[in-house]
């Protein structure tokens, strides 16, 4: 009884310090992204939310000077010093959007305007999204806000020139500090403000039909003109971005937008259209991608090291004991029988501990993924788990190659053991098929079960974080996570992943069958979220 008293308040004291350890490293990681964020949501001129909803707390951080005229990066404070910072007539506007997300759990988008204290007037473009807790509770709403008095300004002053007339068009686009085009109907451009000829160094007249497309970085020209001439064949709106040549020779990336005109009468009369610098938004954004890669390499590092003292440390102090255990009971003398009989039940459950606390190091990091590679790793989890759980797990390797590069090898097991996982846990079935392969210059991962199955469109709308966490994993490695199930018809999750850095997507899509919903998580947030625009680049 002393032992095992003993046993359990050393396996509480280790585990402890781990705890401290790994919470002491992690909350230096957040720091440093916290602070990389901000710096973000400043050069694109943006501001972030997070709301508490049970305590009603608001915190605001980014480009707070630009957005509301306050000094500094950081505001906390109430739900209802945000919605006294609206323009009163926009208040009613910006609940009913937040409701109608909160009930429908669709993503919350709103463009408002903000009223600073001295009159100042800002507009706003917010997007977000809430969490729910397990019983459907709303707890938490986060976002983003985007500065867009500029072009909602110059978007009302475009409005009332065109009201006014062609050449008083012309001279207010001329004062634009954006760039605006127009084209006939016969595609090609009639007309390139101020700011554009300014921009790119270029006359009126080299820039004139299809002269702009110089201007273009060669890589761009093609998808360019494809997007523009399909918009144009079926008279719609579009949305593109594209590198464009500034006059002293460095590439921006620009963000261009174009809509059809009509006469009067009704009929087409071409396209007209603006763009905008949006370099700095693009690096921002990259910086955000940059921070969720680092913040899984560190998450990673920190798995290893735990699994690393768990087997090492922990798990060898604890064979040590059940050796000890041992040796005491068969010390005892042969009349302590009830005695030696409690002490081999205390050592079977030290020894099944010490087996947990391996499956515990191996399940954190594998250490056959480093040393025999991703196909020997993936077979021994499957039949670990397969071990522990009572579950047939059928593990199948074709093809796969001797040399697939790290990151790609991590990437394609993490998602192996969610998947696997999930099936385990939710499908309710007791067999589960994962196949991995290798093809010319892909891997290929395949986890199928004949379970109760889900709607994707619905998991994914719900934001649930085991999807959504493979699909980034992959979009670090510029793979593709494709998702086919239906409700009563099981489950296949496959993981696409090119074997070279720098290679695209793989372009192989989703083959339906037996009536089930298929796609990317990508297609699906497409889904559910609406059509986005046409991008280049």
């Amino acid at each position: 009884m002393v032992a095992l008293l003993v046993l359990s308040l050393l396996v509480a004291a280790v585990f402890g310090i781990q705890l401290y350890r790994l919470t002491s490293r992690s909350a230096t990681a957040a720091r440093q992204s916290d602070d990389r964020l901000r710096l973000a949501l400043r050069a694109a001129h943006a501001v972030a939310w997070d709301w508490d909803i049970p305590s009603g707390r608001d915190v605001f951080y980014g480009d707070l000077q630009t957005m509301f005229g306050m000094a500094g990066d950081t505001f906390e404070g109430r739900v209802e010093d945000f919605h006294r910072a609206v323009h009163p007539d926009d208040r009613e506007l910006v609940g009913q959007a937040v409701a109608e997300a909160r009930r429908t759990r669709a993503p919350y988008r709103a463009t408002f305007r903000v009223a600073w204290p001295d009159g100042t007037i800002r507009w706003v473009s917010a997007n977000g999204e809430f969490q729910y807790a397990a019983d459907g509770t709303a707890v938490r709403m986060i976002g983003m806000a985007l500065d867009i008095t500029e072009r909602q300004l110059i978007e009302e002053k475009l409005k009332e020139a065109l009201r006014e007339g062609e050449e008083r068009f012309r001279l207010v686009a001329d004062t634009a500090p954006v760039m605006l085009w127009m084209s006939g109907p016969d595609k090609l451009c009639t007309y390139f403000n101020r700011s554009w000829l300014d921009f790119t160094g270029h006359s009126l007249e080299e820039s004139l039909g299809n002269g702009w497309l110089a201007s273009v970085h060669v890589d761009d020209r093609a998808p360019c003109a494809d997007i523009y001439e399909t918009a144009f064949d079926r008279r719609e709106r579009f949305t593109m971005e594209y590198r464009l040549r500034r006059r002293d020779g460095a590439m921006r990336w620009v963000l261009d937008s174009g809509v059809p005109r009509f006469t009067q009468d009704g009929l087409f009369a071409g396209y007209i259209g603006s763009c905008i610098d949006v370099t700095s938004h693009r690096a921002a954004e990259e910086a955000l991608a940059g921070l969720s890669h680092k913040l899984l390499e560190a998450h990673e590092s920190e798995r290893t090291r735990i699994a690393r003292e768990l087997h090492d440390d922990i798990g060898q102090r604890m064979a040590v004991l059940t050796m000890e255990l041992d040796g005491l009971s068969q010390s005892m003398p042969p009349s302590a029988t009830e005695s030696r009989s409690r002490l081999r039940g205390v050592s079977n459950r030290t020894l099944d501990l010490a087996r947990d606390i391996q499956a515990i190091s191996h399940s954190l990091h594998s250490s056959k993924l480093d040393y025999l590679g991703v196909a020997a790793a993936s077979a021994s989890f499957c039949r670990e788990l397969s071990e522990q759980q009572h579950i047939e797990i059928a593990f199948n390797a074709e093809d796969v190659p001797a040399d697939v590069p790290k990151d790609v090898a991590l990437c394609v097991f993490r998602v192996l053991q969610e998947a696997v996982n999930n099936a385990v846990r939710h499908a309710g079935v007791n067999h589960v098929d994962v196949a991995l392969r290798g093809s010319p210059g892909e891997l290929q991962l395949e986890v199928a079960d004949a379970g109760i199955g889900f709607e994707p469109d619905v998991a994914v709308r719900g934001r649930g974080l085991g999807l959504i966490s493979m699909d980034e994993r992959l979009s670090l490695v510029n793979g593709a996570l494709i998702i086919e199930s239906k409700p009563e018809a099981g489950t296949v999750i496959r993981a696409l992943v090119p074997l070279h850095a720098g290679e695209p997507v793989p372009g192989e899509e989703a083959r339906p069958s037996s009536g089930r919903r298929t796609g990317t998580v990508r297609d699906h947030l497409r889904r559910a979220d609406g059509p986005p625009p046409a991008t280049v680049g």
